[in-house]
């Protein structure tokens, strides 16, 4: 079975209201390191990187502090500094992850420029992968490019995944010019016989400058309506090819590599300038934060002192790690955020939801579910703890975009039952 089999593209999501303000059309803000960053060795949910230095080492900026056994998960240091240890920290994923402890020497240090230059011998879809492991770059679907030694398309998307976050978009606008000549050499690189950049049919100043760029080479813009989620690459795949992904599967499986924006400058510089990825925008939202917009920082932060230095208009109530619609609710302000990270939503105002009523059978869930799925029985299996052949509902096709809970007028946590029938059929 593959995902959105329902006729052409995909159906379902659902159109939000733009977002007010408007964080893409004011530049990205440069955040300085504080004295002190706490490193995670772990992004997600993987294993943790082993430590490569020990306390009083001096470390400088793209200095290799830790990586797997594997070679995978390498972590660098984003200052010049010292470290003073290995201690434990909780992050948007996890609690408890090994973390580096350094002391940045002088304070106030900022991102060293790196420079996406041009050039022409961009490696194989192999010696890419390892090459952007090497720096710190975290490829989609990396194990299977690698495997598949090339694929027929590549989409580099311009739309941001989670709801009015716009780091992909500032990113895109911002480096237009340098985005779309490396965009050129990984069509080469991979042999792609295709390859589109992907924007909303809203930011139509971007798609014209695109276009303009894009002029006699081999790529094209395409312009989507923001149908949410239309970001995430299943979707992407299914409105540009009208493929089907397979459950189990990735696009690479379709012969489809979809990248975003924000990923692809961070492969540029590691391609062209051998720069290890150690600093990362964040968007910043919400009606407590002074100024909100997306923010250059350097790995290792806690969301207080993110929030600090966006200065605080009233006392958060609520700080989510992600979108507003299926985002992390933190427990605490000094939770340090990964490179994972894209979007920061501090809210002063919040509505506590009714109750949870019971089901009235209204089919809206199935109605906005992007991939075809019942959410209503998902929800009723994980409530009885009944998950005998639930595979056969395929939970594991779940984007997680949060749109059953968003639209349910009962006011019932389905995606809570999804994601519980997802990790049961995914844990075998």
């Amino acid at each position: 079975m593959g995902i959105c089999q329902r006729g052409r593209g995909w159906r379902g999501g659902m159109h939000l209201l733009p977002p007010r303000p408007d964080t893409a059309e004011h530049p990205v803000c440069s955040t300085r390191a504080p004295d002190r960053l706490c490193i995670p060795l772990a992004q997600e949910c993987e294993t943790a990187a082993t430590p490569l230095t020990e306390a009083g080492c001096k470390v400088g900026p793209g200095t290799l502090l830790a990586e797997r056994p594997d070679g995978g998960g390498r972590v660098h240091s984003p200052v010049v500094g010292v470290v003073r240890g290995l201690i434990r920290v909780d992050t948007p994923a996890r609690r408890q992850v090994p973390a580096m402890e350094i002391e940045s020497t002088p304070p106030g240090q900022e991102e060293s420029p790196a420079a996406m230059r041009h050039t022409d011998d961009w490696p194989a879809a192999a010696e890419l992968v390892s090459l952007a492991t090497a720096h710190g770059v975290i490829l989609p679907d990396a194990a299977a490019l690698a495997q598949a030694g090339g694929v027929k398309r590549i989409i580099v998307a311009g739309m941001d995944m989670a709801p009015r976050q716009t780091v992909n978009v500032r990113t895109l606008a911002d480096h237009a010019e340098a985005l779309v000549a490396a965009a050129v050499q990984l069509h080469r690189a991979l042999q792609a016989q295709r390859t589109d950049i992907v924007v909303s049919r809203t930011r139509r100043d971007l798609a014209a400058v695109l276009r303009g760029l894009c002029r006699g080479q081999p790529l094209r813009v395409r312009a989507l309506l923001n149908r949410y989620p239309q970001a995430h690459p299943r979707l992407l795949v299914a409105a540009l090819t009208n493929r089907a992904t397979p459950v189990d599967g990735t696009p690479v499986h379709c012969g489809v590599w979809v990248i975003d924006a924000a990923t692809l400058a961070d492969l540029c510089r590691a391609v062209t300038g051998r720069t290890p990825v150690t600093w990362h925008t964040v968007t910043l939202l919400g009606d407590a934060v002074v100024t909100p917009g997306n923010y250059r920082m350097p790995a290792g932060l806690t969301v207080r002192q993110v929030v600090d230095r966006a200065g605080l208009a009233a006392t958060p109530r609520r700080i989510i790690a992600g979108g507003w619609l299926n985002g992390v609710a933190l427990h605490s302000p000094d939770v340090v955020l990964t490179r994972a990270t894209r979007c920061l939503t501090v809210q002063a105002r919040t509505r506590r939801p009714p109750p949870p009523a019971a089901c009235i059978r209204c089919g809206a869930c199935l109605e906005a579910c992007p991939v075809g799925l019942d959410p209503r029985a998902l929800y009723d299996r994980a409530e009885r703890n009944r998950f005998d052949g639930v595979g056969r509902l395929y939970p594991q096709a779940c984007l997680e975009c949060g749109l059953c809970d968003y639209v349910c007028p009962s006011s019932l946590p389905l995606l809570r039952g999804v994601r519980r029938c997802c990790n049961h059929v995914r844990s075998g």
